[in-house]
Parts: C-alpha cells; sequence; structure tokens
C-alpha cells in the first residue's frame, strides 16, 4: 500500500485515489495477496498529507500554504524587532489603477509604488511613485525619503530577492551606514506579511475609492466599455503621489492598527520614550549601584 501511495498517488499525474487503489488491488490478485479496504487505503492517503504530499503533486508553491508560520528572523529577536529602526521591510508593487499624462493626457498605463515599513511600530517611513519596474533607484529614493523625514537610517532591512536590492549602489550605501540587509525567503510571502497587509490596506482604502482603479479588468470576460478602467482614468502621477503620500503619512497613520491596539505614531513614541527611560536607568545605575526608575 505504501509504496502505491508513494510512487502512483503523490507524483505529478495528480492520479485519483480511487484509480491508484484499483490499481493496487489488482497487484494483489496478481500476488495472490489480501488487498486491504479501500477504507484504510484512503485513510491512509489521509494521514499522509500536509506539505510533502502536496509538494509531490502540486509543487512547492502550492505546498507552501499548508506550512507553518516561521515568525522570528533570529532565536533570541522578536519577530518586529525590539524598537522602532531596528527592522525595517522594503518592497515593491504595480498599483491597480491607470494613469495618463500631465501634459498630453495620454493614457500611460500603470504606475510602480515602493513602500518602507517599520516593523516594530507599523508606520510607513517612505513611499516612492514611479513607471520605471523595480530597479535601485526606487530603493535608493525610498531610503533617501525616509532619512529626510526622520533624520534616521534604519539598522537591518528586510527584502526579498530581487536584483534591485543586490546593487553596487545599494550594497555600498548600506556597508557605509552598518545597516544589515536580511533577505526573505524566496516565494514565501509570509515572512514580509507586514508589508504585504500594507498593499492589500491601501487598495481596499484608497486605491479601490478612485476612477480608473483595475478592479474590473482582473475579469476581463466580464469587463464591458461602460467599466473599462482606461476610459475612466482620469489621475495624472504628481496628483495620484500627492494624495497618496497623504493617506500612507496622515490618514493611515492616525487610525489604529489592529495589531497595535493603537495608532502607529503612538506605538512609536512609547517605545522612544521607554527606550529613553531605559538608557538613563542604566546610565543611573553604574554611577550609584542601584536601580533607579524615572
Amino acid at each position: 500500500m505504501e509504496t502505491f501511495i508513494t510512487q502512483l498517488f503523490e507524483t505529478p499525474r495528480k492520479a485519483p485515489a480511487a484509480t491508484v487503489y484499483r490499481a493496487y488491488e489488482q497487484e494483489c490478485k496478481k500476488c495472490n495477496l489480501t488487498a486491504l479496504s479501500a477504507r484504510v487505503f484512503y485513510e491512509r492517503i489521509k494521514e499522509r498529507s500536509g506539505p510533502n504530499q502536496t509538494e509531490a503533486r502540486e509543487g512547492a508553491r502550492a505546498a507552501y500554504r499548508e506550512q507553518p508560520w516561521y515568525w522570528e528572523l533570529q532565536h533570541d529577536m522578536p519577530r518586529h524587532g525590539r524598537r522602532p529602526f531596528e527592522i525595517v521591510h522594503i518592497d515593491h508593487t504595480e498599483l491597480d489603477i491607470e494613469v495618463r499624462s500631465s501634459s498630453t493626457g495620454q493614457l500611460l498605463g500603470k504606475p510602480w509604488v515602493t513602500f518602507m515599513m517599520d516593523a516594530y511600530s507599523r508606520r510607513v517611513l517612505a513611499a516612492y511613485l514611479t513607471f520605471d519596474p523595480p530597479s535601485y533607484r526606487s530603493v535608493m529614493m525610498v531610503l533617501r525619503i525616509c532619512v529626510q523625514r526622520f533624520e534616521r537610517f534604519p539598522q537591518s532591512i528586510i527584502v526579498d530577492g530581487g536584483k534591485e536590492f543586490h546593487s553596487v549602489y545599494f550594497e555600498s550605501l548600506l556597508a557605509q551606514r552598518s545597516c544589515t540587509k536580511r533577505y526573505r525567503p524566496w516565494a514565501q510571502p509570509h515572512f514580509g506579511s507586514v508589508i504585504e497587509r500594507l498593499f492589500n490596506t491601501t487598495n481596499e482604502q484608497f486605491l479601490y475609492m478612485l476612477l480608473g482603479n483595475t478592479q474590473a479588468a482582473k475579469r476581463a470576460r466580464l469587463m464591458t466599455k461602460a467599466v473599462d478602467p482606461r476610459k475612466h482614468a482620469l489621475w495624472t502621477l504628481p496628483d495620484l503621489y500627492t494624495y497618496l503620500v497623504e493617506y500612507l503619512y496622515v490618514i493611515y497613520d492616525q487610525n489604529e492598527h489592529s495589531s497595535l491596539g493603537m495608532s502607529p505614531p503612538t506605538g512609536y513614541a512609547m517605545r522612544l520614550y521607554n527606550g529613553y527611560r531605559e538608557r538613563v536607568n542604566r546610565r543611573e545605575t553604574r554611577k550609584t549601584g542601584r536601580n533607579v526608575t524615572r
């Protein structure tokens, strides 16, 4: 039974369980053996179900949905760091909206946005909008915007395996600022769930409220000229960027985050204040030899 399950059922051919059982039953008859019942056969297949079986039949990406989540980057570090700017995520996505030229009115397509997000406080540190596909320029620009806004550079940056994160300019800047770069596992978005969730929230709360959003285009067979996003597109890149950063830096920033129980700026400020108190306490402890809390 185990041989037929592993060699016929758990293969990319994805043979039905009933077909595999019939082959197993016929082989038992040839060898003058008593075949186990179909119920036992199917129960054994069910017992073996899991990521390994799914990978054997459907591939690694299909099996990824069934794998457990591993949150911690290191065994001694919380999954989102201990303070703001300790762990930062950078990622790109193509926005679901059609954009026109501000000078000619010609349809230009969908722009790309690069987000930089603090994992601890969930604050959006920077956003950069462009028509260029992801490149080292987008990464350098979003870091520049972050330093302009907060006058700070992150301690570690989590990125995916994109080639833009392997550029000489990016590597040199991180080395100069003593910043650590960590890679998310390939094709495993759970490890970037903090920023992946931001993409979805931005679509639902901001982009899908604008004319020219491409929700209708996702179901091409049902789309008609009346709901074609290209017919309704009226936003230009500068105007879209202006309102996008207002949403991210003001509206999203002031709303209560479900995982924090408070707004991102509140969590950000509280941890900075607590960190200041901890430093003062350590300094006083070294001077006086006793624990002092202020």
